[in-house]
């Protein structure tokens, strides 16, 4: 692919001299267009608003043009480039593309900068200004076909690289240039105003903070004092409590052996009490077993009667589904017999209409008689099969309310009785439980006059044989 020479760079940089002197005319042509200002706006005023927007779209252009260096490879391997641009156009930027991926093979890169980074071992020349990357950057800045489809490569950006982050960063300094020549003096003296009392705020915070330092270490000071008395209690309350836990110890050992002393003699009694309970546990155990089955008993034939009770209720409420049921498809079929009959009358009637204006001038008299004499039948027919249904649906009613009462009636019998038994079953069960815990008292209070008993008589045998003893020493001596 042929690259472009010396006499393509001098038309692209007279092109793009005459593109900015026809630029400039423009603009000044456009200043000379414009409206005349108001008679409230200075002319410095207008300069700056000039000057504001000249920027602006600098700005936009650079955003732009960084734009599509970073989209230059997605669109090439997207072959938007070649749908767009002409074939000349084309080769100039593939061209271009092939030297900025290999720097060696370009001519213009020939110069003593180039060649001592090459000597050097610094085959890495992205980075430098290259007048083939203008021209070609010219060639697509002349095609604003391509604006769209940089922006849409653009937002579809999911892992920003550099190029991309430094974008952004140009976006957020021409963001902040607009804002920034947007604001008025009058503003930016407020803000610094503004800035000022802060400051003096600040300065005064930091006084505050000052005092409020010394105060603490004043405080940490005493603080410390505090903490070395509080050190020196600790130590005094230590000693303190070593010598109450010698004590204590000493004091406890005379308790173990006096309570070793006791509990061997309480260990006596407690061996004669405990057969004693063991009895008394042995009958109360027979007499809980027998009321058990009491109970057991009890509760099985009440079961008995419930689960009969329930069966036969549900026999019964089967019996008064099926009756019901029954009775509603007669009424069903009566209904249905009803319809059918009151149709039969209204075609009848229709027709009877229709023979009367046919047969009207010729029978009017005669057919008015016909006509009242039907009228007065078909009246008493509705009349008598009306009171026919209206009678055997009230005798159906009042022999469902009979049967609904009686089972009513037998229910609340039923559930009566249940509850009489289960009232006859808790007293029985408290009669029982009563008289077990009378016998049980009964023979705990026998339990211990027994063991008093015992203990009188071990305490008098004890007596004799104290006085035994001095008996027998005298007579030996």
């Amino acid at each position: 692919m042929a690259e472009p020479s010396a006499s393509s760079l001098s038309e692209y940089t007279s092109d793009s001299s005459t593109k900015t002197g026809s630029s400039n005319a423009s603009d000044h042509a456009g200043t000379k267009d414009e409206p005349e200002r108001d008679d409230g706006s200075s002319p410095i005023d207008m300069e700056c608003n000039i000057q504001t927007d000249r920027i602006t779209k600098s700005l936009d252009k650079l955003v732009y043009q960084t734009e599509l260096a970073i989209c230059i490879n997605t669109l090439m391997n997207d072959n938007i480039l070649r749908k767009i641009l002409t074939k000349k156009h084309l080769d100039v930027v593939t061209s271009a593309l092939y030297q900025y991926e290999k720097p060696l093979y370009s001519e213009s890169l020939m110069n003593m900068a180039a060649a001592e980074d090459i000597l050097a071992g610094d085959l890495s020349l992205k980075h430098r200004v290259n007048p083939d990357l203008c021209f070609m950057m010219y060639t697509l800045c002349s095609y604003p076909v391509l604006k769209p489809h940089v922006e849409r490569i653009t937002e579809q950006v999911k892992c920003p690289s550099v190029g991309f982050k430094y974008l952004q960063k140009l976006e957020e300094f021409r963001d902040l240039m607009v804002v920034q020549m947007k604001t008025t003096a009058a503003e930016e003296i407020s803000a610094i105003i503004n800035t000022r009392k802060l400051e003096k705020s600040n300065n005064e915070c930091l006084e505050k903070i000052g005092e409020d330092q010394k105060c603490l270490d004043e405080e940490k000071v005493d603080h410390e004092q505090i903490m070395r008395q509080k050190t020196e209690l600790i130590a005094q309350l230590k000693q303190d409590l070593a010598l109450s836990d010698h004590k204590a110890i000493i004091k406890r050992k005379k308790q173990i052996l006096d309570s070793e002393r006791q509990m061997v003699l309480s260990t006596r009694a407690h061996v004669v009490k405990y057969q004693m309970l063991k009895e008394e546990e042995v009958e109360s155990q027979d007499a809980y077993q027998a009321l058990l089955h009491h109970s057991l008993m009890a509760e099985k034939q009440l079961r008995d009667r419930r689960r009969k009770c329930e069966t036969q209720l549900q026999s019964w409420l089967q019996k008064y589904d099926a009756e019901m049921s029954a009775k509603q498809e007669e009424l069903d079929e009566l209904n249905k017999m009803h319809e059918d009959e009151v149709e039969q009358i209204e075609s009848l009637t229709i027709k009877l209409e229709e023979q009367n204006k046919e047969f009207e001038p010729l029978m009017a008299e005669r057919e008015a008689e016909y006509h009242q004499e039907m009228t007065e039948k078909l009246n008493k027919f509705i009349i008598e099969h009306a009171a026919r249904v209206i009678q055997t649906a009230w005798r159906d009613t009042l022999k469902n309310r009979a049967e609904k009462k009686k089972l009513l009636k037998l229910k609340r019998k039923m559930e009566a009785e249940r509850e009489a038994a289960e009232r006859k079953a808790e007293l029985e069960a408290k009669k029982a439980a009563a008289a077990a815990k009378k016998q049980a008292q009964k023979e705990k209070a026998e339990a211990k006059a027994a063991a008093k008993a015992a203990k009188l008589e071990a305490k008098a045998n004890k007596g004799k044989e104290g006085g035994e003893a001095p008996a027998e020493g005298q007579a030996e001596q």
